[in-house]
């Protein structure tokens, strides 16, 4: 390899004034009495333009594959051989698109940033003025369960005021709840039948199973109200007023003849 050149695509169309240029670069090299001749190996595309008369013997050079080349070149002897690219502006191209993506990808990671730390600010701002407010909020929670409580114990003062019966029935699960650490947490009560939820142990379901409740027949299992199930309450019971016994029926006197009758019989 003698010379080489790098064409771009706007040479091909001066291409045999540039060939001509090049080989008479080469000096000595041809300095011989008579005008070698130069054969010329190319695409077919570019053998149209040349001819013999032009001083080129033209062979067309066949396409090869470029994985072909490539093996060729790699399992050649040949050194010193610098393989350029010979697209400039797609490479150029390249390199303003690699630009200009870097660019946008800075403003889009300031954008990111920027709008990152405005949302932790406002983070920061919730934060803080959540912490401002816990108090008040606090206290309106505790006012409002402290006005359901006296409101619950309005209506069950009303119920005991008006219904002696529940009163009594309240008394007497009162009278006979197991001790501590039995807690009660929930009472029904009406003429006709009390219910009542606790928290205890085993202990304290035992002294409820001993116990007896004047006037209600024995205690049976009560389902657990909704709003109490999440405590998993140990005690949940109910009953209801036993029947009344019946009266006694009213002993008849019989008439003097007729009990004398009766013992003269026997």
């Amino acid at each position: 390899m003698l010379r080489t050149k790098i064409l771009g695509g706007k040479d091909t169309a001066a291409l045999h004034p540039l060939l001509k240029a090049e080989i008479a670069g080469l000096g000595p090299v041809f300095d011989e009495p008579q005008q070698p001749q130069i054969s010329l190996l190319a695409p077919a595309q570019l053998i149209d333009t040349f001819s013999e008369s032009q001083g080129f013997e033209c062979h067309v050079l066949d396409e090869r594959p470029p994985a072909d080349l490539l093996e060729q070149l790699w399992r050649s002897e040949l050194e010193g051989i610098v393989v350029r690219s010979t697209y400039e502006e797609v490479v150029q191209n390249i390199k303003l698109l690699s630009i200009a993506l870097a660019i946008v990808g800075l403003i889009v990671t300031g954008l990111m940033m920027w709008h990152d730390g405005k949302l932790q600010q406002a983070i920061d701002d919730g934060r803080q003025l959540v912490r401002k407010d816990l108090p008040k909020v606090e206290a309106a929670k505790a006012l409002k369960a402290q006005t359901l409580q006296m409101a619950d114990a309005v209506q069950a003062a009303k119920i005991f005021r008006e219904n002696t019966g529940s009163l009594m029935a309240f008394t007497q699960i009162l009278a006979n709840f197991p001790p501590a650490p039995a807690t009660l947490l929930y009472v029904r009560t009406d003429e006709n039948s009390l219910a009542f939820v606790g928290n205890g142990d085993q202990t304290s379901v035992k002294w409820l199973q001993d116990r007896v409740f004047p006037g209600y027949a024995p205690l049976t299992e009560l389902p657990v109200p909704e709003f109490l199930e999440s405590g998993h309450p140990a005690i949940h019971v109910q009953t209801r007023k036993a029947p009344a016994p019946p009266a006694p029926l009213p002993s008849v006197a019989l008439p003097a003849s007729i009990a004398a009758s009766r013992t003269t019989a026997e």
